[in-house]
């Protein structure tokens, strides 16, 4: 206790990281901090989905769920092979897929052309969400964020960004990517939404929040059908959805998941003519 009141305890970022089974970093100063805080750190890109419909399938259908983790490999390694536009040298893009959970990262940007790189990493995107829903029928429900990140190993990340991109993929009630706009600033300023991004103008199915995330990743856009390669038109992928919520079999969670995803895509359609 001190004559003003208790003593208050100085702040530690060592015992912090240790509680969160990291290591703090030193610098030349002496100052202990945070890993993502070090001058060093580039930004990096995320996106954050989850496989929707995996453990019933893993549950039921060996043969299913690894069809869909197959699939997924083969969309995101496709997409790991080219360069980012406007992340500097060092810039890639790459993955990690962990079951039922996809981690597509642009990783090491380069902070002069960071809008060029976002704006590419945008578009892989929704190759990605496209590809898997038109040619493999797998829904994805993920978030996309950024900030700057530390790279402890080759392929590991600490940062409280994942975290952001989980709060907001597991809020969307469809298979859908919501984007976190407040860390997308952080990364390349205000955030003016490309032709990518689009910002609902209906109530979005979020849990215990109808007003839902401010952007949505626009799947549908012409550049990305072409950049997946695939000749499926948007009707068709929204008659299959169609198709697919008839099944009794499946329960009332999941159907309501795919009736909002038909709306979700509907309205994204619109917003691309």
């Amino acid at each position: 206790m001190t004559r003003n009141g208790p003593r208050v305890k100085p702040f530690d970022a060592r015992e912090i990281c240790a509680r969160l089974g990291i290591e703090a970093v030193q610098l030349p100063t002496g100052e202990w901090i945070y890993p993502w805080l070090h001058p060093n750190v580039r930004f990096c890109f995320f996106l954050y989905a989850d496989v929707l419909g995996f453990s019933s399938a893993l549950s039921g259908n060996f043969a299913k769920a690894g069809a869909m983790i197959h699939s997924m490999q083969k969309i995101a390694r496709k997409l790991c092979t080219v360069r980012p536009t406007g992340g500097g040298r060092t810039a890639r893009f790459g993955y990690q897929l962990a079951l039922d959970t996809i981690i597509f990262y642009l990783k090491n940007a380069s902070n002069v052309r960071l809008a060029h790189a976002y704006a590419d990493f945008l578009q892989r995107c929704g190759t990605l969400y496209w590809m898997a829903l038109s040619k493999h029928e797998i829904m994805l429900r993920g978030a996309i964020s950024a900030a700057r990140d530390f790279v402890a190993e080759s392929e590991v990340f600490v940062a409280p960004t994942l975290l952001r991109c989980y709060e907001i993929e597991k809020m969307q009630d469809w298979a859908g990517i919501g984007v976190d706009a407040d860390n997308i600033a952080l990364a390349v300023g205000p955030l003016v939404p490309p032709d990518e991004i689009v910002c609902p103008n209906y109530l979005v199915p979020i849990k215990g929040d109808p007003l839902g995330v401010g952007y949505m990743l626009n799947p549908t856009l012409r550049s990305v059908r072409r950049a997946s390669g695939t000749k499926v038109s948007v009707s068709t992928v929204i008659e299959r959805l169609r198709e697919n919520v008839k099944n009794e079999a499946l329960p009332d969670d999941a159907k309501v998941k795919i009736r909002n995803t038909i709306k979700y895509i509907e309205w994204c359609a619109e917003q691309s003519n």
